[in-house]
């Protein structure tokens, strides 16, 4: 496994998926497209998520390479992605399209504040670069505003005409146990500053989403249909393994370990996890961003060895071994089978941080969480 570590690794580093010049430098990109040999777009939310894979492994070994890419990342986020709200702007396309959450179309996803909002203020708490922590207030308080009585947040912000929406047809779109995961950044933010503001809002979206957990410890994410896609499924998880243990927690703890004990009742033979619970039957195209995620909670909540392996060995056949981007990792598969030829960002950041603590006994509270 140490090989499989050391490609992904290089691959995030010296592959091109982090823009190293030009007018975007240091965003990563979404995927390199194998067939065309391109990076359709700059990805905000991604390269929050890379902030914090650079500081997980920075963390680990103290290579000075980490530290700089995660500021080189973090640089572009506060010059070129943040909107005048406060707010983050979604995906910047390198060649025009009307694409929802484009930049121009200053559409501005939830979620992805909130993976900005904990790869930013792990940075601070790293540098302790007070411009970080000022960017952080501003952003933890854009986020906050958006958060409805309940305790939900709304899913988009339209900058252009000031409008919310939390209702739409796909999950990102919902407000919904996805944003469980916008807990990790503002209790990150009440640790260091002690306002009360954040863990408040923190617990108050946790509260407000275990409406979403059924008894079997599936996550509903389509709320209109019962449906579930295993991706945000995970997303809740990591949302309140984060809280549960900043907050001692253990009803948020054990609802995470029952979500995941359920991933691997549904495991299939050759390892894998399928990515739907859809209409009531299992949709079993795979996703390596899933599997990633799907181990690293079974580490985490110490799932048996022998469904953890099953598992990782599924997840290397998604890993690209050949040619100048061996490293990465294949996405795999949409609902309906269409195989998606192009390695992908946040699948190598999930499956490397997973392989990390599967090999290694870290001590790790969630904080750092990809």
């Amino acid at each position: 496994m140490s090989k499989n570590i050391d490609l992904a690794k290089n691959w995030l580093i010296n592959s091109g998926i982090q823009n190293l010049e030009g007018e975007h430098k240091g965003a990563f990109n979404s995927w390199f497209d194998i067939n065309t040999k391109k990076y359709p777009y700059a990805y905000s939310e991604i390269t929050g998520y890379g902030i914090t894979t650079l500081l997980f492994m920075y963390q680990l070994n103290k290579e000075n390479v980490f530290l700089e890419r995660a500021k080189m990342a973090a640089d572009w986020i506060m010059n070129k992605a943040t909107h005048k709200s406060g707010g983050i702007l979604t995906r910047y396309f390198y060649e025009e399209t009307e694409f929802m959450g484009s930049f121009e179309n200053e559409e501005i996803f939830l979620f992805d504040c909130g993976m900005v909002l904990n790869g930013m203020v792990s940075l601070y708490d790293t540098t302790k670069d007070k411009k970080y922590l000022i960017f952080c207030k501003r952003l933890a308080d854009f986020i906050l505003n958006k958060q409805k009585p309940d305790g939900g947040f709304y899913a988009v912000y339209n900058g252009k005409n000031n409008s919310l929406i939390d209702n739409g047809e796909k999950w990102s779109t919902q407000s919904g146990a996805l944003h469980n995961k916008l807990a990790i950044g503002l209790l990150k933010l009440h640790q260091i500053t002690k306002e009360e503001k954040y863990k408040e809002s923190a617990i108050n979206a946790c509260e407000n989403n275990k409406k979403f957990f059924k008894n079997d410890g599936r996550v509903v994410n389509f709320s209109k249909t019962g449906n579930s896609l295993f991706h945000p499924h995970c997303y809740a998880i990591e949302g309140l393994y984060a809280a549960g243990n900043y907050l001692n927690n253990k009803e948020y703890l054990e609802l995470a370990k029952k979500a995941t004990k359920y991933l691997f009742t549904i495991q299939k033979e050759n390892g894998g996890i399928p990515q739907m619970f859809k209409d009531g039957k299992l949709v079993e195209f795979e996703r390596s961003d899933i599997l990633g995620q799907t181990l690293r909670a079974g580490i985490l909540f110490s799932i048996e060895k022998i469904k953890l392996e099953k598992l990782k060995n599924r997840l290397f056949e998604f890993q690209n071994l050949e040619g100048e981007q061996k490293g990465g990792f294949k996405y795999g598969f949409d609902d309906s089978g269409k195989k998606y030829d192009h390695l992908n960002s946040w699948c190598t950041m999930f499956a490397l941080q997973a392989m990390i603590l599967l090999e290694n006994k870290v001590n790790f509270d969630g904080f750092l969480i990809v």
